[in-house]
């Protein structure tokens, strides 16, 4: 069982993206953030967070373009109006029999952007990610350190070089072991097109066709996250 405590996007509100010029022609993107204003410098808190993750996020993405042979700034245009969004979520005590064990909680899936900064804390160890060889690994639980996913876009962005982090929530190895992790999807501006790089395109030509950062958030969740399964993105015919 997940319990979702907290969501929230970069900008509050429709206006305050009309504001700095982020709308990019998709109003209905922009649901407005709900804040529990009766807790003391709960917003301004999780706003410092998220400044903060952004700000690792957009390091990483340099050491990416780096890694690609670009510009070290490449990545920082599109992100420049970015719409990520944060996860607080909750995993409480399952209350089940001693054979529920590394049943799965949280289905396989590999997220929808570009990186995902994910912070995990716990009493157990219940991520896992999926080896090239089809196994599970179990992610190490450290206070003090991050977890780095790729997600979609950027497995697009890298012509599949990079290739999306596939990944699960399993239960843990009795009904008092609970977990809890912020996530962080950073995702571009809402109209920013992703297509391959040409320093991942060979001869063969690019696998993904090119798709904006809002039409890919919508089949992401048509195809992804309302089907509640997982499925490698479609290459080009």
């Amino acid at each position: 069982m997940l319990n979702r405590a907290l969501q929230f996007i970069t900008y509050d509100d429709l206006a305050a993206a009309e504001a700095d010029d982020a709308v990019g022609g998709h109003p209905d993107y922009f649901v407005p953030n709900v804040w529990p204003e009766q807790l003391s410098g709960f917003r301004t808190t999780w706003k410092a967070y998220g400044d903060a993750a952004r700000t690792v996020a957009r390091e990483l993405m340099g050491l990416f373009a780096l890694a690609l042979d670009l510009p070290r700034d490449f990545f920082e245009e599109p992100f420049s109006k970015d719409v990520t969004l944060f996860s607080v979520n909750l995993y409480p005590p399952q209350p089940v029999d001693e054979d529920y064990f590394e049943d799965v909680i949280l289905n396989p899936h590999a997220d929808s952007g570009g990186l995902t900064v994910l912070h995990q804390r716990g009493t157990y160890e219940g991520l896992q990610v999926r080896e090239a060889g089809g196994g599970w690994v179990t992610v190490p639980l450290r206070e003090d350190a991050f977890v780095i996913n790729i997600g979609h876009l950027m497995s697009r962005w890298t012509n599949g070089r990079f290739p999306a982090t596939v990944h699960r929530v399993v239960a843990g190895p009795d009904t008092s072991a609970e977990r809890q992790s912020i996530a962080m999807f950073f995702l571009p501006n809402v109209d920013q097109v992703v297509s391959p790089v040409p320093t991942t395109v060979g001869a063969e030509g690019p696998r993904f066709a090119p798709i904006s950062a809002y039409d890919w958030q919508q089949q992401f969740m048509r195809e992804v996250v309302l089907v509640n399964t997982y499925a490698e993105p479609e290459p080009v015919a």
